[in-house]
């Protein structure tokens, strides 16, 4: 039967019987249970065995969760839970691995991306004709050089002529060397070099044949012979090549020139780290003939105010 508790107004499902004391599950008060016929309980009312219950799973929540799976037949899907967590752990690695892999490839083949030369130097004798004994033997009258102009004075570029092949200083840079490597890529260097920028030209009516001063060595029956630079201290400044850099700007490795042709060339050559190109009055070119398959020199002087980058 349903009562309410005198003492708190809880409505029980009473199953003693009356005159039986009782004591209310929520209150916790006590009272007689009156002679009145037992109902069935009405939905939402609480027991006193449902209101016992109730209080015990309050006082111990996780024990009565676990009855309560226990009761149902189903277990707490922990192992399922820890496959999940491994599942997106290994997600993550998977995908932080294939990004990078990602990245790296497209950088390897980016033709933007810049990258520093290696350096290969020439630092061959020139047993056939050094530079520096050419220049003492000048100033002492042993022999006379003709150190052509390479300045614009007058407002007129002068050349030097072998054979019908022209060729001139048109700027002398001290810089970064700037070219491609195989892929297209460009390459800097990382730190300034002086760099030679010429115009040659065939004003013969015979086909000529060009090899590069830079990078070259010519044979001779008295020695190999590079091209050389100086300055009036007849300090040595080899010639060089970045075996990284297949195209360097203005450079021409070979060409057959045809009568009247014309085309440029570049070189090359070292300095020390503390190269001041202020200090410097005269820089001394000398290039071997050579290069078009005759013997001789192209000889120019080179004043300071020709030096860009100064």
């Amino acid at each position: 039967m349903q009562l309410s508790c005198p003492h708190c107004t809880t409505v029980l499902n009473i199953e003693s019987p009356a005159g039986t004391e009782v004591q209310c599950p929520s209150c916790s008060g006590q009272f007689v249970v009156p002679n009145m016929p037992v109902s069935a309980p009405a939905p939402g009312v609480v027991t006193q065995q449902a209101a016992s219950q109730v209080n015990t799973e309050a006082e111990n929540p996780e024990e009565g969760a676990e009855e309560g799976a226990e009761e149902s037949g189903r277990e707490i899907p922990w192992k399922k839970f820890e496959k999940i967590g491994y599942t997106v752990l290994f997600s993550v690695i998977s995908g932080a691995s294939i990004f990078i892999v990602i990245y790296f490839f497209i950088n390897s083949f980016n033709p933007t991306e810049e990258g520093s030369p290696e350096v290969v130097y020439n630092e061959t004798p020139n047993a056939a004709s050094q530079i520096q004994n050419v220049m003492a033997a000048d100033e002492a009258g042993e022999i006379d050089i003709t150190w052509v102009n390479a300045s614009r004075e007058g407002g007129k570029i002068r050349s030097a002529i072998k054979d019908g092949f022209r060729v001139r200083v048109t700027n002398v840079e001290w810089g970064e060397v700037r070219g491609k490597d195989a892929t297209g890529a460009l390459v800097t260097s990382e730190r300034p070099y002086i760099i030679i920028f010429l115009k040659t030209a065939n004003r013969s009516y015979k086909t000529k044949q060009f090899k590069s001063w830079y990078g070259n060595q010519f044979d001779t029956p008295a020695g190999p012979r590079t091209a050389q630079l100086s300055n009036d201290n007849k300090d040595i400044f080899y010639p060089m090549i970045f075996d990284d850099i297949k195209t360097l700007q203005f450079h021409t490795a070979e060409k057959l020139f045809q009568p009247q042709e014309e085309s440029t060339d570049a070189i090359v050559f070292d300095v020390p780290e503390d190269f001041d190109p202020a200090a410097i009055e005269n820089l001394y070119l000398d290039l071997p003939c050579q290069a078009i398959g005759t013997g001789g020199s192209f000889r120019f002087r080179i004043p300071n105010s020709m030096i860009q980058g100064n």
